[in-house]
């Protein structure tokens, strides 16, 4: 190992103990990250081998099978309402028990015009809030008054549905312990570069971590896009707060404090993501900031041993490398281009300048090589094996994409420090 650290640290232009002090951060935590996970590749395909096993052989339509209840909350999404309507229709899925409610709220354009005729017809129950709620958990909040059915199934209004989905993303509840189930969400517009890089950050990254944490029953997001759950685990917890943005989160942070939370693979919905990086930047920075609020709700998990591998594990470990890590990197950066000046002693501007760019086209490469190194067992436990044509993408995820989402994950932090507002 330590022949093939000196060989690669050489290729730039540094000694072993050079490299080793310029590449500290990455070697300390994110290399044991990366091969923690090719460990766990076994012990999940060996897990759902297990359950492929014992799953009855039944057809959909001989099965037992549980009513449900779908909410879509629904704001301005003319453009995209009839799709996820019909895909949730066409679902293989006895009509008798399910129940499909639609809940414009608020809508200025003719979002609850183009749902109407579904509702005229029965497939649907549409609601209508003429006064925006403020929230998309407020609107789920709304639907829950209607709905009837002991599992109920969070979607979006721009998500379409699998046909086999409804059943998968149900099934997992024959485990009387799981208090919900996350489904595979994954991105359906693949247009330009931006679209690409998220299909590739949902489908070689998102999902081999949630695979992990279903393991332990403790996936942490049971994505609002596509998410169900128990009726009376809800109505347990209160139902949904309004005092986080990220709402799928906060509730699933409430339901691990009781139960299981698993991923579903087979659960295949497909979501549109932004197309535009100003609107994926302002995504993302409303991502982080409800991430944020949520760990400060919800503080009395970490580090608590009732909550079992959630609290002393799962948690912790998400709050460290999504927030800590990220000023720690910042620290590490300092270092690099303030503290090697100090270290080294350079005689000229030159000499400092040219020893900064070396060392930081080091770390990215080095960073390049792990995120490739990361797919092998991504790629390992992939639903759709065509995202294969994603690997290319590894070196301008590494070096360009995840830089970006750090400083979008920055702004969110001083956005919530200095309570600037940020609605659904």
């Amino acid at each position: 190992m330590w022949e093939i650290l000196g060989w690669f640290f050489s290729l730039f232009g540094f000694s072993l103990k050079e490299g080793l002090i310029l590449c500290i951060l990455p070697l300390i935590i994110d290399v044991p990250r990366s091969v923690g996970k090719i460990l766990f590749v076994p012990v999940i395909k060996y897990q759902e081998n297990k359950r492929s096993k014992l799953e009855d052989k039944k057809s959909i339509e001989n099965r037992i099978l549980p009513p449900i209840s779908i909410i879509i909350p629904a704001h301005n999404e003319a453009g995209k309402i009839e799709r996820s309507i019909k895909t949730l229709i066409e679902a293989r899925y006895p009509k008798e028990k399910k129940e499909i409610i639609v809940i414009d709220d608020g809508s200025t354009d003719n979002t609850y015009a183009l749902a109407l005729p579904y509702a005229r017809r029965g497939e649907i129950k549409l609601f209508r809030r003429y006064e925006k709620s403020g929230s998309k958990g407020k609107a789920i909040n709304y639907g829950l008054l209607f709905a009837k059915n002991d599992i109920v199934i969070i979607v979006d209004a721009d998500t379409q549905y699998d046909v086999n989905s409804l059943y998968e993303i149900v099934k997992p509840f024959e485990d009387k312990d799981i208090t919900a189930v996350a489904g595979n969400v994954q991105i359906t517009n693949r247009s330009n570069l931006i679209s690409i890089c998220q299909a590739y950050e949902y489908q070689l990254a998102m999902e081999l971590g949630k695979r992990i944490q279903s393991l332990f029953g403790s996936v942490l997001i049971a994505s609002g896009a596509f998410g169900a759950f128990k009726r009376e685990n809800i109505k347990s917890i209160g139902k949904y707060d309004d005092d986080t943005i990220t709402e799928d989160f906060d509730t699933s942070l409430k339901l691990l404090k009781r139960s299981k939370i698993i991923y579903a693979p087979k659960a295949l919905a497909w979501t549109i993501c932004p197309d535009s990086w100003k609107v994926w930047w302002r995504q993302r920075v409303r991502w982080s900031r409800g991430e944020l609020e949520c760990f400060i709700k919800h503080r009395d998990m970490i580090f608590q041993p009732r909550y079992g591998f959630i609290g002393m594990i799962n948690i912790p470990d998400m709050f460290f490398i999504d927030i800590l890590l990220l000023f720690i990197r910042l620290f590490y950066l300092g270092f690099i281009f303030i503290g090697t000046p100090l270290i080294y002693g350079f005689s000229s501007g030159v000499g400092y300048i040219w020893f900064c760019l070396k060392a930081m086209i080091m770390i990215l490469a080095l960073y390049t090589i792990l995120e490739i190194f990361c797919m092998f067992p991504a790629l390992q436990t992939k639903t759709l094996k065509r995202d294969l044509i994603y690997i290319p993408l590894a070196p301008f995820v590494a070096i360009i994409y995840r830089p970006i989402y750090a400083v979008a994950r920055i702004k969110s932090y001083f956005d919530y420090l200095l309570k600037r507002e940020s609605r659904w």
